[in-house]
């Protein structure tokens, strides 16, 4: 057995050969990269971070993998070819397999002055997308669950079952500008970690924290990629004990199929100006 298979093979074990994103219920034959290649510069992404998933929940994640692709490029400025190239090929997959998506995330003229004006920022400074209450705002949502359920398995070694509940929220940029971001998440991750490999890093890329209740019983994941938005994961293997907060749209394993949300809100995205 090859280098490679071995690998995959001591991966796989770790679950029991079972899916971490459905409950447990399946067998995994595939490993999952979460977050996966698609969200860092030219698909290259340090070795880590990889999980047992089963072939439709590893699959079924393309067009939710895409649009956080490029959701998570809009800011800093794009620098190179390669990363406007890649932009644009994956607004065409998102035009192709999600019609009307990008339309529905452009506000209007007034929303754009309105906001400029509430953060002090000119057309120079850049533009908005309107991400709140739009298809593209529960692809999020449906990155975070998995994310979630990700990061739970590598911290506890324990697939949440199918009883379980994430909880998620997403944060744009503009939401951290205007505080939104609770400012527990520094002191309750003091250190953010990334992935490397020798001295490459992807810190300027993705960042994240975990951390566990006593007895792996529950778990909080923060991630940030780039500066473009950032999201909470709150992960309960008894899903009856969970609290949840008010508004808040509680997830099971193995749900990601996108819910649509009936009304905009007034939060918007910053994007890049090129």
């Amino acid at each position: 057995m090859g280098q490679g298979k071995k690998r995959k093979a001591s991966i796989l074990a770790r679950s029991g050969g079972r899916c971490i994103y459905c409950g447990g219920q399946t067998a995994a034959t595939t490993l999952d990269h979460m977050p996966p290649k698609s969200m860092f510069d030219g698909k290259l992404r340090p070795e880590g971070l990889e999980f047992p998933s089963c072939q439709p929940c590893n699959n079924g994640a393309g067009l939710t993998d895409a649009i956080c692709a490029f959701i998570g490029r809009l800011y800093p400025d794009l620098e190179t070819p390669e990363q406007h190239a890649e932009v644009k090929k994956y607004l065409s997959t998102i035009s192709n397999n999600a019609p009307g998506l990008l339309e529905s995330l452009l506000p209007s003229r007034a929303l754009q002055k309105r906001r400029q004006r509430e953060l002090g920022l000119t057309d120079a400074d850049g533009g908005f997308l309107q991400i709140g209450g739009t298809t593209a705002e529960a692809h999020l949502e449906a990155f975070a669950v998995r994310l979630g359920l990700a990061m739970h398995f590598q911290e506890t070694g324990e697939i949440v079952p199918e009883t379980g509940k994430i909880i998620v929220r997403i944060y744009s940029n503009v939401d951290v500008l205007e505080g939104g971001l609770p400012s527990e998440i520094h002191e309750i991750f003091p250190e953010a970690s990334t992935l490397s490999q020798g001295r490459w890093t992807v810190e300027n890329q993705f960042q994240y924290g975990v951390q566990k209740t006593v007895g792996g019983k529950a778990s909080m994941t923060y991630a940030a990629f780039r500066a473009s938005f950032a999201l909470l994961a709150f992960v309960f293997m008894d899903g009856e004990t969970a609290e949840v907060p008010p508004g808040a749209k509680p997830f099971r394993p193995g749900e990601f199929t996108v819910r649509k949300t009936p009304s905009l809100r007034a939060s918007a995205f910053w994007t890049s100006s090129t």
